[in-house]
Parts: structure tokens; C-alpha cells; sequence
């Protein structure tokens, strides 16, 4: 197997002192593993489409407020416990107007 244009092969060692087979070699190392990558993003993908696809509730809420927490630097603990009144306040089922007097 020749290859026809080494420059193209970006993230790959660099590939001086590298023999045709030896390169090669390392194409084929490098490209599966790429490949493996790729696929285990695609599982993840898949994997958010679906939960994306579902109803959300409270507790999606919370978690998604916490992980947020977490990334900004704040405490996890700041969005404990919200998820009930998440849930009731916007669940569709629930008509809060009528329900809070109004």
C-alpha cells in the first residue's frame, strides 16, 4: 500500500525517519483508533437524541442545574432538592394559574 500524499495525514507522529512500511503501519494503528473514536461519539450521540426525545421532569432540571454549578465553580449542593418544584410549576399536566387562585 503506497501512500500518496504523506502531508495529508495530519495527527499522526511526525513522520520523518519513518519507512514507507513502517508509516504504514502507523497509518493503520492511528486510523483505528480514530475510528473507534468516532464510533464511541456516535453511541454518545445517539445516546442524547434519545433522552432528548423523552419528557423532561424536575430532576433533569436540578441535575442540569448542577452540573452547571460545577462548571461555573459553585457548589453542586446550591440546586438541591429543587426537582419537586420544578416538577409541579412546569409540568404541563398541572395548570398553575388555576390551581394558585388566579
Amino acid at each position: 500500500m503506497g501512500l500518496k500524499n504523506p502531508a495529508t495525514l495530519k495527527r499522526l507522529p511526525s513522520i520523518s525517519g519513518y519507512s514507507e512500511r513502517n508509516l504504514s503501519e502507523v497509518f493503520a494503528k492511528t486510523k483505528a483508533e480514530r475510528l473507534r473514536e468516532l464510533e464511541y461519539r456516535l453511541w454518545l450521540l445517539k445516546i442524547n437524541e434519545q433522552h432528548r426525545q423523552g419528557t423532561v421532569n424536575g430532576m433533569d432540571v436540578e441535575l442540569a442545574f448542577r452540573r452547571l454549578a460545577k462548571q461555573c465553580g459553585g457548589k453542586e449542593k446550591v440546586m438541591y432538592g429543587i426537582a419537586t418544584a420544578v416538577t409541579y410549576h412546569f409540568d404541563p399536566k398541572v395548570d398553575v394559574c388555576c390551581s394558585a387562585g388566579y
